[in-house]
């Protein structure tokens, strides 16, 4: 039974942290691109 929960949880998790690793390298790009280099 715990082992179900904890696949459910990662299931759920998983896209969660898709996004914000998507948000993240979007906003390090554009932060990037506005570097002076």
């Amino acid at each position: 039974m715990q082992q179900i929960a904890a696949v459910v949880l990662a299931a759920t998790a998983a896209p969660l942290r898709f996004i914000t690793l998507s948000n993240n390298l979007c906003w390090f790009f554009a932060t990037y691109k506005h570097i002076p280099q």
